[in-house]
């Protein structure tokens, strides 16, 4: 169950992200760039 924490808490700073900055096109146009490694 510990191992949760490390998943739970990038969930929450994901959740974080996408409500700061949903409706800015220039950081939504720019994520779309970035592969998955760019994301950790």
């Amino acid at each position: 169950m510990g191992d949760l924490i490390p998943y739970r808490r990038g969930l929450y700073r994901m959740k974080q992200f996408y409500e700061l900055y949903k409706d800015d096109e220039k950081v939504s146009s720019l994520v779309t760039q970035l592969n998955w490694t760019n994301h950790q």
